[in-house]
């Protein structure tokens, strides 16, 4: 397992906590870090080093006490990001027997924001949507 994947279990576990974050009384942030990714039972490639990159891209915000108590909490970017993630896990369940009725989805993003709707269309295409013209995907399952 690389970092990357190590960041994404990262963001998932601490995200639990909320926008508050959680306490732990450790030794050190490495320490409180594993406690919290142990308690979790999240398999990380390495703590060190997801813990590091996490702070390098300000993904999280520590305040640390002299009484050894240890906050991590997700920043913004960490919140943002964390959206991306679990967007990134949504499936569609698939039933056995179709029901004969079709989802649509239609949307109009306007043309200076590119980007966001090639990224739209790429995940409704990754869901299994089919287009039927540009703004307009089709899907047979509930959703």
């Amino acid at each position: 397992m690389d970092t990357k994947t190590g960041i994404r279990i990262a963001l998932q576990v601490l995200g639990t906590y909320g926008f508050d974050g959680v306490v732990v009384n450790a030794s050190s942030v490495q320490k409180a870090f594993e406690s919290i990714m142990n308690s979790h039972s999240a398999v990380l490639p390495n703590h060190d080093n997801v813990l590091r990159e996490l702070k390098r891209q300000k993904l999280i915000v520590i305040n640390s006490k002299p009484n050894k108590d240890h906050k991590i909490q997700l920043s913004l970017a960490g919140m943002y990001r964390l959206q991306t993630v679990l967007l990134e896990n949504i499936k569609i369940e698939r039933p056995k027997k179709w029901d004969g009725i079709w989802r649509f989805v239609f949307f109009d993003i306007p043309l200076d924001a590119t980007n966001k709707r090639v990224n739209f269309s790429k995940r409704l295409d990754k869901l299994g949507f089919k287009a039927i013209k540009k703004g307009v995907w089709v899907f047979p399952f509930t959703c």
